[in-house]
């Protein structure tokens, strides 16, 4: 691994579902050393970025977590959120997905509501007996023990401020119905929550939007409010009804203005028979009467993508030498701060970005970007140029 999420690496890359579906199969043994051999190298565009250039005779994975498209000049494989096709070397595979495997490992307990398939690969592991205690609301409400109606009017739970659409829409809703707010922004609790599941369960609808807007660009947030029984209120990314059945969420994109859509918001919080339609919708949509992922995503594909990796010998990657940002390789490429969108200035200083295509993510470095226009469209050509 050059570089992952988390001060403990290794650690963390154990927890996640990439790993628990290729120690299936194989025997894998993780280090840090560019100079150690590897059949495959993991990188994404945060942290210490720059340290994947050290890994020069080895087939770089690109794997993202933000809002980022891949550069396949530097890697020579991705994982990502947009809807690309290039042939063998991409994989789409949002966040939500790897968040589904976390969940998964929650629920093979003996107390909780959701069951596991019999031939699950969570179910061969030992249930654990504490799901129940640990989510009594959740429990409840999922097994028609409470009544879903008397909840809560809508929850809010996010910890980065720099989301001005988000915080926007919070602040309207607000006004309102009061919306409880779990989490370090707009937070009305005077704390924050540990337990994000048991206390979304705990209200009606949650408002959960992306930080920043990209086409395919779907993280957990809409998987968190599936798995404790509330509707979803989603914005992010326009293409979202392709990952999840519409009817079984609110998309804010669909409507012409935020009055809109807060309007339809109040409709289904006073129609309780229009919101138990929408509550008990499959989130997944249908293919001749069964549920499916989008693009057939599966545990089977994932490790399909991974054979033609390890069994090609082609690295496909850019010298290092030829990129004119190689030099320090623990400054990152991409800082969290510059991936903040500001898009009031978005909206309105480059709106034909918006009308480019399904396959462009938006991103807009904040702090280099809003002192100028020209500036603004100084980077853009520089990102086209370098096909970022």
């Amino acid at each position: 691994m050059a570089n992952w999420w988390g001060d403990k690496e290794v650690k963390e890359f154990k927890k996640n579902i990439l790993y628990f579906i290729l120690s299936q199969h194989y025997t894998i043994t993780l280090h840090r050393n560019p100079d150690k051999p590897a059949d495959i190298v993991f990188g994404n565009p945060l942290g210490s970025a720059r340290k994947i250039l050290s890994y020069q005779n080895t087939k770089r994975v690109f794997y993202a977590g933000e809002n980022e498209v891949p550069n396949f000049n530097l890697f020579d494989y991705a994982i990502g959120f947009d809807e690309l096709d290039f042939r063998d070397r991409y994989l789409r595979m949002p966040l939500y997905y790897a968040y589904l495997h976390y969940e998964a490992e929650l629920v093979n307990d003996t107390t909780a509501p959701y069951k596991l398939k019999p031939n699950s690969l969570y179910a061969l592991k030992k249930p654990t007996h504490h799901f129940k205690e640990n989510h009594p609301h959740l429990c409840a409400v999922v097994n028609d023990e409470s009544d879903p109606l008397k909840r809560g009017f809508a929850s809010f739970v996010a910890s980065n401020p720099n989301a001005p659409i988000r915080n926007a829409f919070y602040d309207a809703l607000n006004s309102i119905e009061p919306v409880t707010g779990g989490g370090s922004v707009k937070n009305t609790l005077g704390y924050n929550v540990k337990n994000k599941s048991e206390f979304l369960s705990q209200y009606k609808f949650n408002l959960c939007f992306e930080n920043t807007q990209g086409y395919g660009y779907v993280t957990e947030k809409i998987i968190d409010a599936y798995f404790s029984h509330t509707i979803p209120i989603y914005w992010g990314s326009p293409s979202v009804a392709k990952d999840f059945n519409p009817k079984s969420f609110v998309n804010v994109c669909d409507f012409k203005d935020f009055d809109e859509a807060i309007d339809y918001v109040r409709y289904l919080h006073t129609h309780p028979n229009a919101y138990l339609d929408m509550l008990y919708e499959n989130p997944l949509n249908e293919i001749d009467g069964k549920a499916y992922f989008y693009q057939d995503l599966s545990f089977k594909k994932i490790l399909d993508f991974f054979k033609t990796i390890l069994e090609n010998d082609t690295i496909y990657h850019k010298p290092s030498i030829s990129f004119m940002w190689e030099c320090d390789l623990h400054e990152p490429l991409v800082s969290i701060d510059d991936l903040r969108a500001d898009y009031e200035r978005l909206l309105q200083n480059a709106s034909p970005l918006l009308e480019l295509s399904q396959n462009t993510t938006f991103k807009i470095y904040r702090k280099a970007y809003q002192k100028s226009l020209p500036l603004l469209r100084t980077i853009r050509r520089w990102v086209k140029k370098l096909g970022l």
